[in-house]
């Protein structure tokens, strides 16, 4: 797994949002929402990216926000059962991971986590879905996986 430390400016995404927690299988039917609905969302600055956009939680285990949705050039236009999120500028981890399984990108972090310099910050965690995200002959998808960071 590819694993780089990058910085990304501040941006804002727009999308249905669910309240979940790990272990809950409430994802995929959000996906479908947004799948549905996207057609919706005005002022995209990439129609072919999208962001399935967890909101930070102290205990994810009991309860987190979850975002599907696009990158927008401003928050000015948020349809309704939308919620819209400004993403500051944020240093991060970022696992480009081609694979079956998502799990196994935050499982591997873990170990990544416990060697490195850094941990994980208090923010907004995110995938990435782009032209990449294309079930190869294998089955195998690519995605980037952005997790905040902070020096230890």
């Amino acid at each position: 797994m590819d694993i780089h430390i990058v910085t990304l400016k501040e941006f804002h995404i727009v999308g249905p949002m669910i309240t979940t927690k790990i272990g809950e299988d409430k994802i995929p039917g959000l996906w479908d929402e947004f799948g549905r609905r996207r057609h919706e969302i005005k002022n995209r600055t990439d129609p072919y990216f999208a962001y399935g956009l967890s909101e930070y939680s102290p205990d994810p285990r009991k309860s987190f926000n979850h975002i599907v949705g696009f990158s927008v050039q401003n928050l000015d236009d948020i349809p309704d059962g939308m919620v819209g999120r400004t993403i500051p500028m944020q240093q991060y981890a970022l696992f480009v991971y081609t694979g079956h399984r998502i799990g196994e990108v935050y499982e591997y972090s873990d170990k990544w986590f416990a060697t490195s310099e850094y941990k994980w910050a208090e923010a907004a965690d995110f995938e990435l879905y782009d032209n990449r995200f294309v079930r190869g002959d294998d089955g195998k998808k690519t995605i980037s996986v952005y997790i905040p960071i902070t020096k230890k």
